[in-house]
């Protein structure tokens, strides 16, 4: 009875030392294709946020300039209609809007340039996320 406790459990050992081997052996040859397609994911992420961040920053830049044209040629008309001049409402928020987008558009340039230039650091800064 013995005998057969012991050949089953050399059995077990034997199977779960061929189940390491094979999985390191997996893992190690396809380490080099994950770090791959991590850089690829956060480079076109980044770039697509930098993209509308930009796309909105110009609208938001466009409509402050017109906003502003508007409110210097209309602004006796505006004043003596209303207390507040909607135009100059409407400036203020796309000059708020405007310094959001251009810190977002910024933020993703940093990361695609860290990424672009230090990739290493870039998989040290997403495994850092991954253990907190």
């Amino acid at each position: 009875m013995n005998e057969e406790v012991s050949n089953k459990l050399v059995e077990s050992l034997d199977k779960i030392v061929y189940y390491v081997d094979t999985t390191g052996d997996f893992v190690s040859q396809q380490a080099p294709l994950l770090v791959k397609e991590i850089l690829t994911f956060g480079f076109y992420s980044y770039l697509i946020w930098s993209i509308v961040s930009l796309i909105v920053l110009c609208v938001s830049v466009f409509w402050l300039f017109r906003s502003i044209k508007f409110c210097k040629k209309y602004w006796e008309t505006i004043c003596s209609k209303y207390d507040e001049p909607l135009f100059l409402i409407i400036g203020m928020l796309t000059a708020i809007s405007s310094l959001i987008s251009l810190f977002v558009f910024l933020v993703n340039l940093n990361m695609l340039l860290c990424i672009w230039l230090a990739p290493r650091a870039y998989i040290l800064s997403q495994l850092k996320g991954l253990i907190r």
